[in-house]
């Protein structure tokens, strides 16, 4: 069922007490759990924990997530640009609070027809 990554890799990833990013394997994809702020201290901590090797297709859970910026953002966006050229993607599940605001701010700005991220609520 649930397993931890390969023992060999970091599986947790933390920013002090500010960020947390818990990465595990549920056949077949990779899921990502986020919690804490997801900002510019956290950026390249949280775009590692997506692109761990072998990680193609990856979702990261953000229930948890309360605070993200701009900078956040931007490391979805890379760890997605990441991610694609490997012929994979990252979708978001059950972003709430600042994240949801966040997303629905820029979906609103967003002249294409395709929002940046994709995300999803349970």
């Amino acid at each position: 069922m649930t397993e931890v990554l390969d023992r060999c890799l970091p599986s947790e990833f933390e920013v002090g007490e500010s960020f947390s990013a818990l990465v595990r394997f549920d056949d077949p994809m990779h899921v990502v759990v986020m919690s804490g702020e997801l900002d510019r201290a956290s950026r390249e901590v949280a775009v590692r924990a997506c692109t761990l090797p072998n990680q193609v297709n990856v979702f990261v859970a953000m229930a948890d997530v309360t605070v993200m910026d701009c900078a956040g953002y931007g490391a979805l966006l890379a760890a997605r640009s990441i991610l694609e050229e490997r012929g994979g993607s990252l979708s978001l599940l059950d972003p709430g609070g600042a994240p949801h605001r966040l997303l629905g701010l820029i979906e609103k700005l967003t002249t294409d027809s395709a929002p940046l991220l994709r995300h999803t609520s349970s």
